[in-house]
């Protein structure tokens, strides 16, 4: 009369389930680098428009002046051009200074005793982006580039000769460091 049953039990084994979860788990990381490289990449690009902006807005601020002159050699002309609202929205911190897009201050001075000229300065660069911006303006490709100085320690002229026309790799590579507080720009136009 009693029959012996044998129920089945259904779900997954340990096996199975650590084998998913190590598959999603490769997934989740891979999904990490691409977020990262997709991320570095839009910072670059848009550290690069909004430095063609600012110079721009620089030069428009000072173009009935002939020159950048507001002092001496190095003064900050931030405050002149926050006050003629020269920055596009939502680059500005709350302290008024420009930022990038790591949350770095920009910092604009004034180039010579007489605003010959006038600096854009970028601070604590990833790697990856001081490659990609220190060759991303050039005396060739933008004629109102006077220099660019790659390094906060040693600093590297970077203005390019009658036989050298672009910046070499290789130059801006050695000049940028893993450490992202060795990597300052500074890009001095005219």
């Amino acid at each position: 009369m009693f029959k012996s049953r044998h129920t089945r039990q259904s779900g997954f084994s340990l096996l199975e389930l650590l084998l998913v979860v190590g598959v999603g788990a490769l997934l989740l990381l891979a999904g990490l680098a691409t977020y990262r490289l997709v991320t570095e990449g839009n910072n670059v690009n848009s550290a690069t428009q909004l430095l063609n902006t600012m110079k721009t807005q620089v030069q428009r601020t000072f173009q009935s002046q002939g020159g950048y002159d507001v002092g001496s050699d190095g003064d900050d002309l931030v405050p002149l051009l926050t006050n003629a609202g020269a920055f596009p929205s939502g680059t500005l911190n709350l302290a008024g200074n420009p930022i990038d897009p790591w949350g770095n201050t920009i910092t604009i001075t004034q180039v010579g005793d007489d605003g010959e000229s006038f600096a854009i300065t970028l601070s604590s660069l990833p790697q990856s982006a001081c490659l990609k911006l220190g060759q991303a303006f050039n005396p060739v490709t933008d004629p109102d580039v006077a220099q660019v100085d790659i390094g906060s320690t040693s600093t590297t002229n970077f203005t390019p000769t009658s036989t050298e026309l672009v910046s070499d790799i290789s130059d801006v590579d050695a000049a940028c460091s893993s450490n992202p507080a060795d990597n300052d720009i500074t890009y001095t136009f005219y």
